[in-house]
């Protein structure tokens, strides 16, 4: 998945200058009151690499010979929430459909430097408004397809700590709305 939009309404503040890139693994339970209809709630787990402001990239490149990065750079997201999906064709092969989900979202950002014996993380906290969501399932035992999402979402709080000692938590005053486009594939029990 990939960020978009903006943190806060602060200048420069864009969703991508705090994370990069992320691989998603997201865990959806619910069921079918008829067959077109899922009901469900999710929740999702990502890992990936640091945002592309200058400074923090300078610091987490290893830039030194003994092949071990002395700075170790991180971001990963939370996210939990309630979903509907319309399956267009339930009973065909390869089953289209539509989602729409709504829920809560956390995503931190990271650096570790042992060296100096410093560590900063900050966490942000928010709503995902809409999580608009498309695929095609093939069916067998299991099923099997591609998706596309994209979350829609506003961050109301962020918390920062320096060397596991709360600098600040509070709400954002200036909020904005951000997005992560997503793309993948996902496995259905019982589709």
């Amino acid at each position: 998945m990939f960020p978009a939009g903006r943190a806060s309404g602060a200048p420069g503040d864009h969703l991508a200058t705090r994370y990069s890139w992320q691989v998603p693994l997201t865990v959806d339970l619910g069921y079918k009151p008829i067959p077109q209809l899922y009901l469900g709630a999710y929740f999702g787990f990502s890992l990936g690499a640091e945002g592309n402001q200058a400074q923090v990239e300078s610091w987490c490149v290893d830039d030194d010979n003994d092949l071990e990065n002395d700075i170790a750079c991180s971001s990963h997201t939370l996210s939990a929430g309630l979903a509907v999906q319309y399956h267009l064709a339930p009973g065909a092969h390869w089953n289209p459909w539509v989602g729409y989900g709504i829920g809560v979202e956390a995503a931190s950002q990271s650096i570790s430097d042992r060296p100096r014996g410093r560590s900063e993380s900050t966490t942000s906290r928010g709503v995902t408004f809409a999580a608009l969501s498309a695929g095609a399932d093939l069916r067998h035992v299991l099923g099997f397809g591609p998706y596309g999402q994209v979350a829609i979402g506003r961050f109301n709080s962020t918390r920062t700590e320096i060397n596991d000692v709360e600098r600040f938590d509070g709400s954002i005053d200036d909020r904005a709305l951000h997005y992560w486009l997503e793309l993948g594939l996902r496995m259905v029990l019982r589709p």
